[in-house]
Order: C-alpha cells, then structure tokens, then sequence
C-alpha cells in the first residue's frame, strides 16, 4: 500500500428555489434544493514503487468520488393558533442518485476483470425529514412546547454480490473474494416536552423531557430507545449575581446486539451499545460594578456502558471555565479568560475471543487562556488584538493480563498553539469600511505515530514521511466592505 496525494477537478452546482406566502397569522414556504457534482478525474492512476516483474503489475489504480445529484423538497410553515398558542412545522423529501459506471475491478494487464453482477451501483436513498412543534403560555410566567421529530433514510440501492481481486494478484491461485453492498437505511424519531415557570422574580425553573427510538438497517442492534431528562434552575438572589444549575439524566437502552461474524462476541459499540448518562453544569455571574463582570461555568458528564464487556466502559468529561470583562470607558473594552477540559475514557479489549485481558485508560487534557482589548478611536477607526494560548495532553495507559506481548504506556501526545490577532477597521463612508489584520500562529505537536516515521519505516508501505505539524505563519489581510 501507499499514501499519494489526490489531485481535484470536480464542479458542484447548486439550485435553490422558493415561493412563500404570508397572512395576518402565519407564513408558508415551498422550496426546492438541487445539487449536482461531476468530477473530471474518473480515477487515479500511478506506476507501482515496487517490482514491476512482479505480481502487481506496472501500474495501480483507484476510482474517485463519483458523479452524483441530490433533489429536496420542502414545505414549512408557521401559524397561530392564539395570542398565546402557535404552531410550526416542516416536512421534506430528498432524493439521492448516483449511477457512475463501474471501473474494472484490476488494471494488471496479466490478469482479466471480473464480471460484475451490474454496470454501476444505480444508487438511490431517499430521505424524509418532519418536525411538528406546538409552543403555548397558557399563563402568565408558563411557557409550554411540545415537538415531534422524524428523520428516515430508505436507501433503495440493490443489493448485489461482487468479486474482486486483492493488490492486483491472483493470490497463488486461492479463490477470490467476494463482498455484497449494505444499503444503510434508518428511521429516526424523537417526542420532547419542555416547560418553564418563572417562580418568582428570582427563580425560574425549566426542563424537558425526551424519547428517542432509533432503527437502524444493517445493524447489530435493531433498535434504541433513549429517554432523557433535564431539570434548571436560574436564580438572582442579588442584583449583580446569577446562577444556573443544571442537571440530567438519560438511559439508552437496545434490542438483542447480534455480533457480525468473525467478531468478539462480547463486543459492543459504543454509539449503539446500552448507556447511562448523568450530566451537571453550574453558570456564575457577578457584576460588582458598571465596569466588571466575572463569569465561571462548569459542566461535567458521567457514561457508563454497564453491560459493555469488550469495548468503550466508560467516558467522563469535566471542563471549568473563567472570564472577566472590563470596560474604562465607552471606547476601550478588554476581556479575558481560562479554561480546563480534561476527558477521560475506558476501554476494555480481549486478543482471544472471550472474556477481556487488556485494557486502556485515556486521559485528554486542553488548557486556554486568552485576552483581548478593543479601542474604539473615533466614529471612523476601531482597533484591537486579541491573543489565544492553548495546550494539550493525551496520556494512554495499557495494561494487560497476558505476558506476551508485553505492554507499556504509549508516549504522550502533545500540542501547544499560540495565535495574535491585531486589526483595524476604518469606515470610509457610512455603509463602507476598510479592514486591515495581521495574524501570527505558532505551532507545536508532538505525535510519536509520526515523528521519526519514514516513507520506508514500514515494509511494503510508502508513506508521504509526515512529520507533526510545527510551524510560524504569518497573515496579513486587507478587505472593503460596503453594504447595500
């Protein structure tokens, strides 16, 4: 195999269209999206880096993203039903085509192309989007919503047994493989119910609840259920404070998970396996004057995979983040803040089909810092800066029952970026102004999956030698915006 860039010469050209009509108590649109790619590279072809005596053949090949079209249709509209009562919706049908010929499955002059069971894949999906939502104040200080979304995919394409070759060969006379397309389909919908009450001046407490079921076609698990829920509540017990605590819960629940063959049959994927949810968030404002205000936010999240063997077990995320602004006149503005994200995650995996024997601990930490000034000179002229330090950390610790192979904790993954941004914007005239910036990035990654890896460091594979991104840039920038 080989890493070799791509070269591009594709067109997209889109149409939109849309007729709307409004009344005295609602408004409707009927609109129409096209989108046509054709891409003048049917495929890629290069000579082989390696023997070309050899089984291979002289020359390799591989097909670029086909030709294809997507037609939509949409209907939405909004009415109200009272003064206090209004009902919007929309619903939409989509229609994906691609009917691209087939290229020949080897291009190794000493070998013959297998006769496909069609001439193009002849695809065709279908996609229907609706969304009915019912918002109400019965009262004074109530707010009610309810919505009904449905999202379905049905991909109509057929489903066809091919047979190929392998890196060009004959594979010493073995039988060649054979592969049959999955057309994925789904069918997605979601009822939710959200409330909000003003208690008093205060308080106001909000909150929602939630039901998605999800069908998937292929899949290991048919269909999900999840239910959510999430209760805030914002509180002024001061006219200079603010809080909001939030906090929820949800449960993701699937039909019997049938493993594909060939696979652990303990394993389950983390996006469809069961899962336990619980979240958290705090928000603090504190304005002590008409010039300062101070901000702190956090947010946590808790998923468990209880009846998750092999695979993702569990995923934390945790994040603090603090800011000020500070305001000396009407014409000079600064602000700043800080920041933590720490994400941490584990993984359970088994060599042997049976119980797991290995297991990794992720730990990701991004710490932020920033700030900025704004001065406003005159009527005309504003100038500014802005400056962004961001550090990263990816720690990965493996353990392992079994001996062989021994195991130890990958090399760190780290980055530091430092980015300043200074601008000007000067207004020529009332609907005209003149922006001028300049932008400096300094970049630095340490990726052991790439540095010190060669084009030929792996056998029989070519690489592009891709060392991690480390780099100064500078940008200078002049625009005119005028406004009509």
């Amino acid at each position: 195999s080989a890493l070799l860039p791509t070269p591009i010469d594709y067109t997209t050209n889109s149409l939109n269209a849309a007729l709307g009509y409004l009344t005295d108590k609602g408004q409707f649109e009927l609109a129409y999206k096209g989108s046509f790619f054709s891409n003048n590279l049917e495929a890629l072809s290069w000579d082989s880096p390696f023997n070309e005596t050899g089984s291979r053949g002289p020359v390799g090949s591989t097909a670029q993203p086909p030709e294809n079209q997507f037609h939509q249709v949409t209907l939405s509209g909004a009415q109200a039903l009272s003064d206090t009562t209004r009902v919007n919706g929309f619903a939409s049908v989509g229609l994906m085509l691609q009917d691209e010929s087939f290229l020949p499955d080897t291009v190794n002059p000493a070998l013959t192309p297998n006769i496909q069971p069609e001439d193009s894949l002849d695809g065709e999906v279908y996609l229907y989007n609706a969304l009915l939502s019912l918002t109400s104040r019965p009262m004074p200080g109530l707010n009610l919503k309810a919505s009904y979304r449905m999202q379905r995919r049905d991909n109509e394409t057929d489903k066809d047994e091919y047979t190929y070759f392998v890196n060009d060969t004959q594979r010493g006379g073995l039988p060649q493989p054979t592969d049959t397309n999955q057309p994925y389909s789904y069918d997605k919908r979601t009822l939710k119910l959200d409330a909000g009450y003003r208690i008093n001046r205060t308080a106001r407490l909000s909150g929602d609840l939630s039901r998605e079921t999800f069908e998937r076609s292929p899949s290991e698990v048919k269909e999900t259920t999840e239910d959510k829920g999430q209760l805030k509540l914002r509180l002024t017990p001061l006219d200079n404070v603010q809080l909001s605590i939030s906090g929820g819960a949800s449960s993701r629940d699937g039909t019997t998970y049938h493993t594909n063959p060939d696979e652990n049959t303990l394993l389950r994927k983390y996006n469809i396996a069961d899962r336990d949810r619980v979240t958290g968030g705090l928000d603090i404002a504190y304005q002590p004057n008409d010039r300062l205000s101070l901000n702190a936010n956090l947010q946590y999240s808790d998923d468990d995979y209880d009846d998750t063997e092999v695979g993702l077990t569990e995923a934390k995320l945790a994040s603090i983040t603090l800011d000020a602004a500070y305001q000396w006149s009407e014409d000079l503005f600064g602000h700043a803040y800080v920041g933590r994200d720490r994400y941490e995650s584990e993984q359970a995996g088994s060599q042997e089909p049976s119980s797991p024997d290995w297991f990794v601990d992720n730990e990701d930490t991004v710490d932020s810092v920033g700030l900025g000034l704004r001065w406003k000179q005159s009527e005309r002229l504003e100038i500014g800066s802005d400056y962004t330090f961001s550090r990263s950390k990816g720690e990965t610790d493996m353990k392992s029952y079994n001996p062989l192979p021994p195991v130890s904790p990958f090399p760190d993954l780290e980055t530091k970026m430092h980015s300043l941004r200074l601008y000007a914007d000067y207004k020529l005239e009332k609907n005209t102004t003149l922006k001028l910036s300049y932008r400096y990035e300094k970049y630095d990654e340490d990726d052991w999956s790439l540095d010190g890896v060669r084009p030929d460091t792996i056998p029989e594979v070519l690489l592009l030698g891709e060392e991690a991104p480390d780099y100064n840039q500078h940008v200078f920038g002049v625009s005119l915006v005028t406004r009509f």
